[in-house]
């Protein structure tokens, strides 16, 4: 059965804090009354005192916003329900308006039929109204009938669904920020309180059995007796709004029919073209909305892509237009647990002893089994975030065989490779040692063996020699030490960009997105432009280097080896400022949010400091049409290696660069060989797609004997989204291979925290649907020995060789 549309996890709540940032000040609310009472007494001084101005944006039912168009009509005191006698002249009633500062900006020879549309002059003298609410339109009407009945029956419609006055306001501020004028105030009630109608069934209240019989001057009473009889179950903000924008976006046909609440939300009543209608509800012949056919189309095409992005799980923010007012952020109000919250999160995650204890031994049995296999030179040793301590019971265990007899890597003039760099026949020792869903990828940028303990289910990577591992876990463990809560501050970014689905480098379930060690870069690298944390290593920029002792030579398939300086010093003496952590989580995601141009500016850690990038016309944005969803890789059997299919190379073979590119699959029987159940297809795609960047990013740069000369941007940066550069492969861009559309959800996200931090949210209402760590899986038992028989199987049964003769 296909699964409903994903919502963004915190669509209600980003509807709730958008309504509260756009939300009237108690300042222009008083403004807004000292208008209208100004108002009111130049229309009774023009007109007599039986004109009174009525308020229909039935304010008390919803949420005043800072801009929100007023509309506003003009009844006769001694028939208030009535059609007004033509005693207003257009042109006395502009002269009037002009007096107090108000601009007519509609035809005034219109103005009977559709309303006379003014806005407040910013111009105005310091005293009036218009210099608190500069711009504000009111629609002012003076020839329609039932003003009174029609609040009234609005504000009953209102009162029944809690919910009701929240999609208004949200509603409203949508179609002001694609500047759909034409909908006024009364008109977009309508076409709310009309949608639950159709949809979720919202009571009817101009029922004939209700209205039937009654005099015009009870209908108001007998409207809001009628709303007091019905109890609305509420429905989500969310979805409400997701509805509304579906129904008109795929659904209504404004050909065909009108909305019309009196008749209980739609009626059909076919058009010569789709000009939207909105008839009243007490006088069909009226239509509310003013919008043209063209209009009537781009509203209708705006709801549509607004319900397609929001059904994507998107970001609230990327369904509004330019022209959304962006008020003065509120003053900072971090939740004050914030801080202690982040170190709850870290502190109840840490591995347990019985895990620390459990990698200890399943490092020593590994490290002993290259050693007996492949000579005494090599050592096993623990790298990644399970070695600076950001990792949990469920982390991966990275481990890295070190050859002390190539203390420099791939250096070019040692010749051949030893037997131990093939990870395939590290598999084969492996299996042989009872490891499980052993997975051998040759081809990747680093060559790996993937593989899970039996015993403990703890999942194993194991790479030859790659020393940039372990340097930068170096690296970043002396920065972790610099500023204390650095630690805690990267689990909870890991954990914050998990719940998005933002943290899966390997496209496992959508787009490739942010590795953790991409986060921890991006991390430190805003603490430097802070001055909280120092660079280590831009004291060595232009010092000459010792080949032999200073750096690390890589391995680039297909291309010489590349050398990198991994020189760094500890800063000892630094004095850390004290930011508390909750300023730090903040500031990184206001920094990633919206002060860092992403298109303009890239990040470095060893520089300690932003830069500008180089680009050219042909870079795609994040936004634009063109960006990309995710790259693909080559073909898995050109990728990897699944050892239970493959004839596995003997320990002791010699290994050259050739031979670990090559690999092939073949299919045969192996009893003994471990079961996989599928073959990781994404993450070997990744891998083979790391390694083909990396090679061109390695390419397009120039190089002298190995070293970058007069460092230049690699050209492939220029089609890159955003860019973090490597500490120590200086060619590489960590966030290469992160997809467009992530980077801009990153971007997204962070706004989006941003607005819930300065409104004191705890850390559960932080995070996204996928905040969950997932679960630890239980160790498994060592099965008990079989009784060992003559045949074939060793499980005591007949067999179908070997087994005659056997006694039973």
């Amino acid at each position: 059965m296909k699964a409903g549309p994903l919502y963004h996890p915190h669509l209600t709540d980003d509807i709730d804090l958008l309504l509260k940032r756009h939300a009237a000040s108690s300042e222009a609310l008083q403004a807004r009354e000292v208008l209208l009472k100004q108002l009111q007494n130049a229309i009774t001084h023009a007109f007599g005192p039986h004109c009174q101005l009525v308020d229909l944006t039935f304010s008390p039912a919803h949420t005043i916003l800072t801009n929100m168009r007023v509309e506003l009509a003009v009844v006769d005191r001694l028939t208030p329900d009535g059609a007004l006698p033509p005693i207003i002249a257009t042109p006395k009633l502009v002269a009037t308006l002009r007096a107090l500062d108000l601009q007519v900006i509609s035809d005034p020879s219109t103005a009977r039929t559709t309303g006379l549309y003014v806005s407040t002059s910013p111009s105005a003298s310091p005293s009036t109204p218009g210099k608190l609410l500069p711009g504000l339109q009111l629609i002012l009407n003076y020839s329609l009938p039932f003003a009174l009945t029609r609040l009234r029956l609005f504000e009953c419609y209102f009162a029944l669904h809690p919910n009701l006055p929240a999609l208004f306001s949200v509603a409203r501020l949508w179609l002001d920020s694609h500047s759909l004028n034409g909908i006024s105030p009364t008109s977009l009630a309508s076409l709310c309180i009309g949608y639950l109608q159709m949809t979720f069934g919202l009571p009817h209240l101009q029922r004939r059995e209700v209205v039937e019989g009654v005099r015009q001057d009870e209908l108001r009473s007998v409207l809001t007796n009628e709303a007091r009889q019905w109890q609305v179950r509420p429905l989500p903000l969310g979805e409400l709004l997701v509805g509304w924008l579906r129904y008109f976006g795929r659904r209504f046909r404004s050909k065909q029919s009108a909305v019309c609440i009196q008749s209980g939300g739609l009626v059909h009543s076919p058009a010569t073209n789709s000009t939207l209608r909105v008839y009243d509800p007490f006088k069909k012949s009226h239509n509310h909305a003013n919008l043209s056919p063209a209009d009537t189309a781009r509203f209708v095409n705006l709801a549509k892509t607004a319900t397609d992005t929001l059904e994507k799980a998107r970001p609230l923010r990327e369904v509004f237009g330019p022209a959304l007012p962006n008020p003065k952020s509120p003053r900072m109000g971090v939740n004050p647990r914030l801080a202690q919250d982040i170190w709850t999160l870290y502190e109840s995650n840490q591995p347990t002893p019985q895990t620390l204890e459990n990698r200890r031994k399943i490092i020593r049995h590994i490290n002993r089994l290259i050693r007996d296999n492949y000579g005494e030179v090599y050592e096993v040793m623990q790298f990644g975030s399970t070695g600076y301590g950001v990792d949990t019971d469920s982390s991966d265990l990275d481990l890295m065989i070190c050859d002390h007899e190539r203390p420099t890597g791939f250096s070019p003039n040692l010749g051949n490779l030893a037997p131990v760099y093939d990870v395939r026949g590290i598999g084969k020792i492996l299996r042989k040692a009872g490891f499980l869903d052993i997975l051998a990828i040759p081809t990747a940028s680093v060559p790996i063996v993937k593989c899970r303990d039996r015993y403990t289910n703890i999942k194993i990577d194991i790479n030859c020699n790659e020393l940039l591992g372990l340097r930068n876990t170096e690296l970043l463990a002396h920065y972790c030490n610099l500023y204390h809560p650095l630690r805690p501050m990267i689990f909870f970014l890991k954990r914050w960009a998990r719940s998005y689905g933002l943290n899966d480098p390997g496209a496992q379930t959508g787009p490739p997105g942010f590795s953790s060690y991409c986060l921890a870069l991006m991390t430190v690298a805003y603490l430097q432009t802070r001055n909280i944390l120092p660079s280590l290593q831009a004291c060595f920029d232009g010092t000459p280097a010792d080949r032999d002792q200073h750096g690390v030579w890589l391995r680039v398939k297909g291309k010489p080896p590349v050398w990198c300086d991994t020189r760094w010093k500890e800063a000892s003496e630094w004095v850390c400022p004290d930011v508390s952590l909750e300023e730090a989580v903040y500031g990184w995601f206001k920094f990633w949010g919206s002060d860092i141009d992403y298109a303009r500016t890239g990040v470095d850690i060893r520089l300690g400091k932003t830069f500008e990038r180089e680009r050219d016309g042909r870079v795609n944005t994040p936004t634009s049409k063109k960006g990309r969803k995710g790259k693909r890789g080559d073909s898995v059997t050109n990728a990897a290696v699944l050892l239970k299919d493959m004839k596995l190379t003997e320990p002791n073979t010699p290994v050259t660069e050739a031979s670990i590119e090559i690999a092939s699959i073949r299919t045969r029987s192996d009893s003994v060989a471990t079961t996989v159940d599928s073959i990781p297809v994404g993450e070997v795609q990744m891998a083979q797609e790391e390694l083909n960047t990396l090679r061109a990013e390695v390419e397009s740069v120039p190089s002298t004997n190995g070293k970058a000369a007069n460092f230049e941007q690699p050209v492939l940066w220029r089609s890159h989204g955003l860019l973090v550069v490597d500490p120590f492969i200086r060619a590489k861009n960590v966030a290469g291979n992160v997809a467009f559309s992530q980077i801009e959800l990153l971007r997204m996200n962070c706004r989006h925290t941003i607005e819930m931090l300065e409104n004191g949210l705890p850390l559960d209402r932080i995070m996204g649907d996928f905040a969950t760590e997932p679960p630890v899986a239980e160790p498994m038992p060592l099965p008990p020995p079989m009784p060992f028989g003559r045949g074939r199987g060793r499980g005591g049964g007949r067999g179908r060789g070997r087994g005659r003769g056997r006694s039973d």
